[in-house]
This record gives structure tokens, sequence and C-alpha cells, in this order.
């Protein structure tokens, strides 16, 4: 019943590669604590590294809502929608 611990084991299995592990760890650490900034982060980035922008663009809005006009967080959004319209390409 402790988020940060799914948390820091999600990551663990990020760091590891193994990605399916990491967002079911994620997912675990939403259900106990839905504004997990570092579990909606780890989400982003397991998203982006498997080339699912749209998915990654949905994980940081909900960053954006959770900290308003945070610019790193827009910034972020914008780079992948970017690499979003390349992939299209």
């Amino acid at each position: 019943a402790f988020a940060e611990a799914w948390n820091r084991r999600a990551t663990t299995f990020f760091v590891l590669g193994d990605f399916e592990s990491s967002l079911l760890d994620i997912r675990q650490t939403l259900i106990l604590e839905p504004r997990h900034f570092g579990a909606l982060s780890g989400l982003s980035m397991i998203f982006e590294t498997t080339e699912q922008y749209e998915r990654a663009i949905q994980a940081e809005q909900q960053l954006l809502k959770l900290m308003p006009n945070n610019e790193l967080i827009e910034k972020r959004i914008r780079r992948l929608r970017d690499k979003a319209l390349k992939s299209r390409i």
C-alpha cells in the first residue's frame, strides 16, 4: 500500500530495460496515488522510448494538470509533438 515502493521498483525495471514490468508497477503506483509525479514522468519516458509519442504526450499533459504553467513540462510536450510529427513522415 506504499506508492513510492512501487514507483522505485518501476524505476529499477525501467533502468534494466524491462518496460513491461515497469508499466505494471507504474500502474499500481498510480492506483495508490494518481498524482504521483514520478510515476507519470516514468510513464511518459517509457512511451517515448518505445516511440508511442501520443501516449507520452498524454502522460505529460496529466503532469501539466498537476503543475500548471510548468515551462519544463510544456517544453517536453513540444519536443514530443515534434518527434510524433517526424515519426509520421
